[in-house]
């Protein structure tokens, strides 16, 4: 039975990497300009989920960004994608959480358009 799942999982899993790249195709992105979408989103959901108890609801969708990104890249570089978006926000922010507006501002709405989130 867990095994039966996992097959499962991993099918759906290529159906939503597949998914993926039929975005690319339909918004004429490059595969890799849309991990670095990916990237920058997982970036930035995973930031803002670890700010405040509040919104860790938010790394659920930083996981999943961040897997896309893997899909279309690798592991390796959806990584390393993230790690300059992460660090291009810090300066942003200047280090300090206070300036977060920022940051939230530029990537609120483009993520939830990329991640297809609901407001509910």
């Amino acid at each position: 039975m867990i095994v039966e799942r996992k097959r499962l999982f991993a099918n759906f899993m290529m159906c939503c990497a597949c998914a993926a790249v039929s975005i690319v195709q339909a918004q004429n992105f490059s595969a890799e300009e849309l991990a670095k979408r990916y990237a920058s989103c997982a970036a930035y959901y995973l930031m803002i989920s670890k700010a405040d108890p509040k919104l860790e609801k938010y790394a659920q969708f930083g996981v999943a960004a961040a897997d896309n990104a893997s899909r279309l890249t690798s592991p390796e570089v959806a990584l390393e994608l993230m790690a300059e978006e992460t660090r291009r926000f810090l300066r942003i922010m200047d280090n300090d959480w206070a300036n977060a507006g920022a940051v939230i501002e530029s990537k609120a709405e483009p993520c939830k358009a990329l991640m297809t989130i609901s407001d509910d």
